[in-house]
């Protein structure tokens, strides 16, 4: 969902609010309208790559939902992925284009999905 916000020019980033909560869905919301006012365009897409994961417990309601809480380490390679300011210039990029996350995510009984509740650099690079 982050790709397409982005891609349509940082519109409506609430969307992201069926995907992600707290902490991870205000800076998806902060990116996007970062992207609107300054015309980033994007060409090309950001691979996502889950290298291992675990599930565990959640306690909600006071009622244990097992495997109801899951970690997954990723590597989020944006190397084939440009980026270009509206002025035509390319804006200053990280230094590490494929960085190591783990995301930690939540299933929510109350709407029955999964939210992305955290992420976290692992501090290694994907290359």
């Amino acid at each position: 969902m982050v790709n397409l916000i982005f891609d349509e020019d940082g519109v409506n980033p609430e969307r992201i609010d069926a995907y992600a909560v707290g902490v991870v869905r205000d800076q998806v919301v902060l990116d996007a309208r970062q992207v609107a006012e300054l015309g980033y365009q994007f060409d090309g897409g950001i691979v996502a790559t889950v290298e291992s994961g675990y599930a565990g417990e959640l306690q909600g309601d006071g009622e244990p939902l097992e495997f109801g809480s899951v970690h997954l380490i990723f590597c989020n390679d944006s190397t084939g992925r440009s980026v270009v300011q509206a002025d035509g210039s390319v804006p200053p990029l990280p230094a590490d284009r494929a960085p190591r996350y783990d995301a930690g995510i939540t299933f929510d009984p109350a709407t029955s999905s999964w939210l992305v509740q955290s992420l976290t650099s692992v501090g290694t690079s994907c290359v």
